[in-house]
């Protein structure tokens, strides 16, 4: 969540863009944000533009007629510890909160879609969203995308990915090196909010979109 704050009014937005479209402030380039983000990361409060914050996780900013405040309502902690009898009551935890996790994010009144490369992370989710799903206990099926490297063949997940296929009996959609090249350039250029890593792939971003909307489609599980 992004905000500016002027004398007499506060802007806030979940887009960066939307904020730079009112004219509420000057574009000034934030060299320390730029310096973050080139060495390790960014501070969380900043944003590559002066006047506009962004809002930390874990905090809550609050707003008066005569300051902001900005307040920690949550952290993790290291030294918290959790101590069970045997392993089975720790795989038991893990399951439920695993479980509890991807539940929450099929909260959609459309299919929810997800990254698969057939690794363990992404596998397990889709195993247990579709577990969910038999269950009753979500209504949103998940549909599975892949990014398939066929010409780098060290990079290539291809058997993982068709080994969940076949467990799922569905085949999800693969995207391939074709459909949008790395730093290969767009048609329309879009705006550029906070760079990232996704920018070298603004392509097959641009391809994955059109695939989303098939489906009425506005979350993607990465």
């Amino acid at each position: 969540l992004f905000y500016g704050l002027l004398s007499t009014s506060v802007f806030w937005s979940s887009y960066l863009g939307a904020i730079l479209d009112t004219g509420c402030t000057r574009l000034e380039i934030d060299d320390d944000y730029i310096a973050g983000f080139l060495t390790t990361f960014p501070e969380a409060s900043k944003t590559p533009f002066k006047g506009i914050d962004a809002v930390p996780a874990g905090h809550v900013i609050s707003i008066t007629n005569t300051r902001c405040d900005k307040q920690r309502f949550w952290t993790l902690d290291p030294d918290h510890e959790i101590r069970y009898k045997t392993d089975a009551e720790y795989e038991e935890h893990f399951s439920h909160l695993l479980r509890e996790s991807v539940s929450c994010r099929l909260r959609a009144d459309a299919p929810v879609w997800l990254e698969l490369s057939g690794g363990f992370d992404s596998t397990a989710i889709i195993g247990v969203a579709d577990q969910l799903l038999h269950e009753g206990k979500v209504n949103a099926p998940v549909e599975t995308v892949s990014y398939v490297y066929r010409e780098a063949r060290t990079a290539d997940e291809s058997r993982f990915i068709r080994c969940v296929e076949e467990s799922r009996g569905r085949a999800g959609h693969h995207l391939y090196e074709d459909d949008g090249p790395c730093l290969s350039q767009l048609v329309n250029p879009f705006f550029v909010g906070a760079p990232t890593y996704h920018h070298a792939f603004a392509a097959r971003q641009s391809r994955l979109r059109e695939l989303l909307r098939t489906t009425g489609s506005r979350v993607l599980l990465t």
